[in-house]
């Protein structure tokens, strides 16, 4: 009798430890999915809504361009930059503040595109091009910003990873290991870059048709990178360097949404068409 009595106390605990763990899950679940509901709007109205309106107004800047004289082209796309830069600001402010909650630590975030002059333009090699950024994150931007945001791809291990189009992000969640075994170089110094992140996360903005076997000749031209998203922290973020990540398959999308938007743009920019 003493036997089974202490067996029903043991019995009741593990169901109430059943029933408070089965509790406690679907309030996590709940909570997940209210969350995942409240970024989904987001995504729509901060990201995929604006977007979508951005490349309309392209079209619009397009037709004004082709029909003005000279000093008017002048002046509508420097217009025409100047809200570029406040819509991709917008963009990389949203996945800062974003990614920061979802990771529970400050999250730097910018772009960085293909340096649009002439001069850029013609070096056939994309790993000889340079690089400029073109936004940062709000939060971070003052801390992060340097004197010099340009940079050259082949000189900074991570641009180049990626102008071979075999690969599809650069996620590192220790950079202090990658430097001390030389396979992590870039163009500032030790010191500037530790101090700042020691993981970083890089999705290219580009067209890479992956149906389609390249030549020498041509791969470039498929390729057709205009830059990187790129986001990076001070804390080591291990799940960055996993290729089903949540953060990779967002900046994926995302940097491909992108393509679209500065494809558009540099036409028109570049070539006024």
């Amino acid at each position: 009798e003493y036997k089974i009595q202490i067996l029903v106390v043991i019995l009741c605990g593990v169901i109430i430890a059943f029933l408070y763990a089965t509790i406690k899950l679907g309030k996590q679940l709940s909570r997940d999915s209210i969350r995942m509901a409240d970024f989904t709007k987001k995504l729509h109205i901060r990201f995929f809504h604006d977007l979508r309106d951005d490349i309309k107004d392209l079209e619009n800047y397009g037709k004004k361009i082709n029909a003005g004289d000279d000093k008017e082209k002048i002046i509508l796309k420097e217009e025409m930059f100047k809200k570029f830069v406040e819509s991709m600001q917008r963009y990389i402010d949203f996945i800062s503040e974003y990614f920061s909650d979802y990771c529970g630590s400050t999250i730097s975030a910018c772009i960085k595109i293909i340096k649009l002059d002439k001069d850029n333009q013609d070096i056939d090699d994309i790993k000889n091009r340079r690089a400029i950024t073109l936004v940062r994150s709000a939060a971070t931007k003052r801390e992060r910003s340097k004197n010099n945001e340009e940079v050259t791809v082949v000189k900074n291990s991570d641009f180049l990873f990626l102008c071979t189009g075999a690969n599809v992000f650069y996620g590192k969640a220790d950079l202090d290991q990658e430097y001390s075994k030389h396979q992590y170089n870039v163009e500032d110094d030790y010191d500037t870059w530790h101090s700042k992140y020691i993981s970083t996360l890089i999705t290219p903005i580009r067209y890479y048709n992956k149906h389609r076997r390249y030549t020498t000749n041509d791969n470039r031209i498929e390729l057709d990178i205009l830059g990187f998203l790129c986001i990076d922290s001070n804390k080591k973020q291990i799940n960055w360097e996993e290729f089903d990540s949540h953060e990779l398959q967002l900046m994926a999308i995302i940097s491909d949404s992108l393509y679209t938007y500065m494809k558009r743009f540099k036409d028109i920019y570049i070539k006024g068409e």
